[in-house]
């Protein structure tokens, strides 16, 4: 459960609300617009086995004034492969201060054992990921079409075909009444797809047979690349 309460600034448009998460088993509490969206993405990166909300508070020592000071993480996550906990702090680029949070980090790092990292609205919003994202998840609540659940994993079987072609080889009359629940898979990672593509997805978006140990690999790739130290 978060151990801070709610914070809510109309002057910066924060939003309150609770993020379903499917992999946490429970509601996720969030307190801005961006942290909603990084939700999203710790939701859908394999790589991330479980992800906490305000997980804990700890007080450090501030190295100037020497007094001790409070602080509540945005998020902590386990990552697979990752031999300790990851601490992030998830912040508009612009209010990012490297100077402020460098003796958060070096807390965290020495006396608690944790990776700490800053996720951006920039670094979300790095080579699509975000955007590509989203729309899968946005496909999220609808079900998936049985004729759809039945024929993608012998169509796609060795192939490397794009959201359009497999959708016309499921459903030839009619593959717009595929696109749906292709992308429902994609969010579900049945069906593998680069979502650090340069170009937005489309019909033309190259797709394959997802394996787990693939997606874990590309998915690490990402979470490197929307974190900074």
């Amino acid at each position: 459960m978060p151990v801070r309460k709610s914070r809510h600034d109309p002057r910066i448009g924060n939003i309150n609300g609770w993020f379903p998460s499917k992999k946490m088993k429970r509601a996720v509490p969030f307190e801005s617009y961006l942290e909603y969206c990084c939700f999203i993405i710790l939701e859908f990166l394999l790589v991330v086995s479980i992800y906490e909300a305000q997980p804990f508070s700890t007080h450090y020592r501030h190295p100037d004034t020497k007094r001790k000071r409070k602080y509540t993480p945005d998020v902590e996550a386990i990552i697979i492969g990752e031999p300790i906990p990851v601490v992030i702090e998830i912040k508009p680029a612009g209010l990012v201060d490297l100077e402020k949070y460098a003796p958060i980090a070096s807390h965290v790092a020495s006396d608690l054992n944790k990776r700490f990292v800053f996720i951006t609205d920039e670094s979300l919003h790095k080579k699509n990921v975000f955007s590509n994202v989203f729309d899968l998840h946005y496909h999220a609540r609808y079900e998936i079409s049985p004729i759809v659940q039945e024929a993608y994993q012998s169509v796609l079987s060795g192939k490397n075909l794009t959201i359009g072609q497999l959708a016309y080889q499921i459903l030839p009359r009619h593959p717009e009444k595929a696109l749906t629940s292709i992308l429902r898979l994609m969010w579900d990672r049945k069906i593998g797809c680069d979502i650090q593509s340069e170009q937005l997805f489309t019909t033309n978006t190259h797709i394959w047979l997802a394996n787990e140990a693939d997606e874990l690999e590309r998915d690490a790739h990402v979470f490197a690349q929307i974190c900074s130290t």
